[in-house]
């Protein structure tokens, strides 16, 4: 099941397992409770949930404008990986916006899986993060 909340219905406790997810999904890049609460500032952040067995094993953290969704950052337990859960949460954001940008580093991985989700490259910004590692700025549009 999917659920989505923004900063008026996201609790501490939300934001708690977040940070939690965080850590075990990302562990030498985490989100912790402080810097979470302070995304959850601005109205047009939302977090969308994937529950599986009433425990969330995937999110997908986002800003919203009108009808684009820009994904800052996306989990799913690694027990789960594989599973296309990540893809079934990009649907559901497919479902609900025009478009969808996305900007992820070339030293992993993660340019594959949206490239396999029908987002297409739009440019690079070359050695853009501290590890001098290429920014690849991503998109999907509606057709």
């Amino acid at each position: 099941m999917i659920i989505i909340k923004n900063k008026k219905k996201i609790t501490n406790s939300d934001i708690e397992t977040i940070a939690k997810l965080e850590q075990e999904i990302f562990p030498d890049n985490f989100f912790d409770v402080n810097d979470l609460e302070n995304l959850f500032f601005p109205i047009n952040f939302y977090c969308l949930f994937f529950e599986h067995q009433n425990t969330i094993i995937g999110y997908c953290l986002f800003f919203e404008n009108n009808l684009e969704a820009e994904i800052y950052k996306i989990g799913v337990l690694k027990k789960y990986q594989k599973q296309k859960i990540g893809s079934k949460m990009l649907d559901f954001l497919k479902n609900n916006y025009q478009s969808i940008h996305i900007e992820v580093s070339d030293k992993d991985n993660k340019k594959e899986f949206y490239l396999k989700n029908d987002f297409a490259i739009i440019y690079k910004r070359n050695k853009y993060y501290t590890d001098e590692s290429n920014a690849i700025v991503m998109k999907w549009e509606e057709k």
